[in-house]
């Protein structure tokens, strides 16, 4: 599975993305949504860190039980809405 890195993408993060979101933003949306299951290990691969505990501190000890599902499926939807055109 190949994991988000910033230089894969900023291309595209530059031409499709519009100026209100940054790789960086999805990047956080993509972790969020992954660590709501409490996965750091797939998380962790997705997003390339070295280790679990980068990856649950920066996103899985945050996340607590905050339920912000409602948030990240509206953004799920604009960012469909920007790739399909």
């Amino acid at each position: 599975m190949p994991h988000l890195a910033g230089d894969d993408v900023a291309q595209a993060d530059r031409e499709l993305l519009p100026p209100a979101i940054s790789y960086h933003d999805l990047r956080h949306t993509v972790a969020t949504a992954m660590t709501a299951t409490r996965n750091a290990a797939l998380a962790t691969l997705q997003l390339g860190h070295a280790s679990a505990s980068t990856t649950e501190a920066a996103y899985i000890n945050r996340a607590g039980d905050v339920d912000n599902s409602a948030i990240i499926e509206a953004f799920a939807a604009d960012v469909l809405k920007i790739f399909s055109g």
